[in-house]
């Protein structure tokens, strides 16, 4: 797009260096930004490549030092949007961190995007000692660029270290705990809770284009056979999430109110259910006790996450698509309830 050369359909006409989207000349000419969100990137494409170093030896181009590329801002510029026509919110992840307890303003303290995103492994893992280029000096840390959220799409492209990596991440975003009770009559109903706490990511759990997004709670109870005594958050026979289960997304509607996935279709929001950065959400369920159960129960807990569900990659993928994304466990916990 900022070369001119995006033509109205067919995208086969792009140049080989347009064709590989956002890569490491695109963020390496970025020098400033006009506001977040939607875009408001300042470029300055040229033989300088701009960077939080400056003093480096680069072998086919010149390097400046760009305070820019070490805010939040930077990033802040692309990972918000807002509708190009009615200016709904749409994506917020920079306003999330921005308003979370991680943006503290004082350096000392303060955890940035790149402080999770561009390190090794999830969290903050300073220093991490290196070379940013196989001819550059070391240095006493360096960034890495593999990007890692919990987005999910590398499994389905085969980058399966990406993968694994986004997985690592998305088990570290949050913790689980069941709060049950000692002891139920039968006949009459438990209330089961289940606390998440977001203990990890610096915006909401989950974040982005939540409306494509999958995370959502599993509960089952079972007697001491193993009999399933009680359900919420399983699959179909589709690999949907059954109606009934909490989910934690963003559901939007389309000009005719009707819930929809397709976010550039969305006129209104019905509902934003997330867990926000350092806080706990607890769910409480009620769960019938028959007069024939048995104790102790079983009550088992997942946090679950997919970065689509399969009716949501057709839309992208096409009706005939039967490809599925990994789920990552992304907390659990066991208990047991005695009946009496």
């Amino acid at each position: 797009e900022l070369a001119g050369e995006v033509p109205p359909v067919d995208h086969s006409k792009l140049s080989e260096t347009a064709k590989q989207g956002v890569q490491c000349d695109f963020c390496h000419t970025l020098k400033g930004h006009q506001g977040i969100g939607n875009a408001q990137y300042i470029p300055e494409p040229g033989e300088v490549k701009l960077g939080p170093f400056g003093n480096g030896e680069a072998m086919a181009h010149k390097v400046a030092f760009s305070e820019f590329h070490t805010t939040p801002e930077f990033c802040g510029t692309c990972h918000n949007v807002d509708h190009p026509v009615n200016g709904l919110h749409l994506e917020t992840t920079y306003t999330e961190w921005k308003e979370s307890p991680y943006n503290t303003g004082d350096p000392a303290t303060q955890v940035i995007c790149q402080d999770c995103h561009m390190t090794p492994g999830p969290g903050v893992t300073k220093p991490n000692p290196g070379k940013a280029s196989p001819i550059g000096p070391e240095r006493p840390h360096i960034w890495t660029h593999d990007m890692v959220g919990g987005g999910g799409v590398a499994a389905l492209v085969g980058e399966m270290e990406i993968a694994q990596a986004a997985e690592a991440m998305l088990k570290a975003a949050a913790t689980l705990e069941l709060q049950l009770p000692q002891n139920v009559a039968r006949r009459t109903s438990a209330d089961i809770k289940v606390a998440i706490t977001n203990v990890g990511a610096g915006h909401y759990l989950p974040t982005g284009v939540t409306e494509l997004r999958d995370m959502w709670l599993e509960l089952t109870v079972l007697d001491p056979a193993g009999k399933l005594l009680y359900t919420s958050g399983g699959l179909d026979e589709h690999g949907e999430i059954a109606p009934g289960a909490v989910k934690y997304q963003v559901v939007m509607a389309d000009a005719e109110g009707k819930a929809t996935p397709k976010f550039w279709l969305a006129a209104s929001k019905l509902s934003d259910h997330r867990i926000p950065p350092k806080q706990t959400i607890t769910e409480t369920y009620s769960v019938p006790i028959p007069a024939e159960a048995t104790g102790p129960l079983t009550v088992r807990a997942r946090l679950r996450y997919r970065a689509a569900s399969p009716s949501v990659l057709r839309l992208g993928l096409g009706e005939d698509s039967t490809e599925t994304l990994p789920i990552v466990e992304m907390a659990e916990a066991e208990g047991q309830v005695s009946v009496g």
